[in-house]
């Protein structure tokens, strides 16, 4: 009955529209909000640690409003809506359907790789934990989507999408991490197509993980593909 569309957590509505137009223009109704940000309550970000206990409260509102008796959410985020969504949807039975689009696994990974490589990176990291325990009350080790992604029901359909090719906060590693740890009997993993790939390829095989296990990640050929 309706899609949760999630991008970013300041300025919400605003970065989700391209989205939700092209869903709108499908037939389906989707639902936008700003999380709490910049523009409300609150001055910083727990990466959807927080916000994203809101969601049940966004969907009784939805529910109250629309009449229906037991109403069907689908949820697509990007980001950090894909983060936020994760973790919501790990605990939000009413959410039947999720699109995860360039999540990262874990905020701590991506503190990481965003450092130099450096004998002193231990006392940075250490610093950073410090500062967002000061501001937000928490740990980068806190924020894992990744560890969420296994708490899904597994009859909930999951699209795990990687579209950043050079960012170090969301991989396609991150993509495949997510999509191994999920329990769905319902899931995929697509990224976008390399010049190394052939030309006729639908999908690419990567070993990923200590145990070397074959994943297969299907492909597409640019990003105006991707809502298709």
């Amino acid at each position: 009955d309706y899609v949760l569309i999630c991008v970013d957590w300041d300025h919400g509505i605003r970065s989700a529209l391209p989205l939700a137009e092209s869903l709108t223009a499908a037939g389906l109704t989707c639902v936008l909000w700003n999380p709490r940000g910049v523009d409300d309550r609150r001055t910083y970000c727990t990466h959807g640690l927080q916000e994203n206990r809101d969601v049940p409260l966004l969907l009784d509102a939805v529910a109250e409003r629309s009449g229906k008796a037991d109403p069907v959410f689908a949820a697509v985020g990007q980001g950090y809506g894909a983060g936020l969504l994760l973790q919501a949807a790990a605990h939000e039975p009413r959410i039947r359907g999720l699109v995860s689009i360039d999540a990262f696994a874990s905020l701590r990974q991506s503190v990481q790789r965003t450092m130099p490589e450096s004998v002193l990176r231990p006392v940075l990291l250490w610093l950073m934990d410090q500062r967002i325990s000061r501001t937000a009350g928490m740990e980068s080790f806190d924020v894992a989507p990744v560890e969420r992604a296994a708490d899904l029901d597994r009859n909930v359909p999951v699209l795990v999408v990687n579209l950043v090719q050079d960012s170090p906060v969301s991989t396609l590693s991150d993509a495949v991490t997510i999509y191994r740890r999920l329990p769905s009997d319902q899931r995929e993993v697509w990224t976008l197509r390399s010049a190394n790939d052939p030309a006729s390829a639908t999908h690419r095989e990567l070993t990923h993980g200590r145990r070397r296990d074959v994943v297969q990640v299907g492909l597409m050929n640019d990003e105006e593909s991707v809502m298709s």
